[in-house]
């Protein structure tokens, strides 16, 4: 009988994107680990 194991995949990504909150669309970044959205911060790189 053949068994499967399951793998658990560690992410931890920054992605860069805006806020559309307001018309200003402030640069941002979400990180996501494990697919699961855990922190949102500005991006300093961001030129507005």
């Amino acid at each position: 009988m053949a068994t499967t194991t399951q793998r658990q995949v560690e992410e931890d990504v920054w992605i860069p994107t805006c806020c559309g909150q307001c018309y200003c669309m402030c640069g941002i970044k979400v990180r996501r680990q494990n697919g699961v959205v855990t922190e949102i911060a500005g991006n300093p790189d961001a030129p507005s």
